[in-house]
């Protein structure tokens, strides 16, 4: 309820460094000092608060969970590529020391002759 009326008066009331506080001698309300039509009234405004809240923080969540899977995937397809690209130059290496070594044999071959 303080919460409500303090956000309430915020949107009312410009914030100015020296704003004299009307309401600093005024007491907090309390929910069960007012009639049951103003405490319904301030109860569904809760309500809905809570709803809206509840709403925005579920597409958040579902948003965020959508993006870490997103990034999750594109960190494992970047993973594998490089564990591509490793094996590739591996297999390239071996290739060219298998090449080297198979001219070096002919060139001995060739030199024994």
């Amino acid at each position: 309820l303080e919460r409500t009326t303090a956000r309430v008066t915020a949107k009312n009331i410009p914030s100015l460094p020296n704003y004299p506080q009307p309401f600093a001698d005024v007491p907090p309300l309390k929910l069960e000092d007012m009639s049951p039509l103003v405490q319904g009234t301030f109860i569904r405004a809760a309500r809905y608060e809570a709803e809206e809240w509840f709403k925005h923080e579920t597409e958040r969540y579902a948003m965020s969970r959508t993006k870490a899977m997103r990034h999750r995937e594109r960190h494992e397809d970047l993973e594998r590529w490089y564990e591509e690209r490793q094996r590739r130059e591996e297999e390239e290496r071996l290739r060219e020391e298998r090449l080297a070594q198979e001219a070096e044999e002919r060139e001995r071959q060739r030199e024994a002759r």
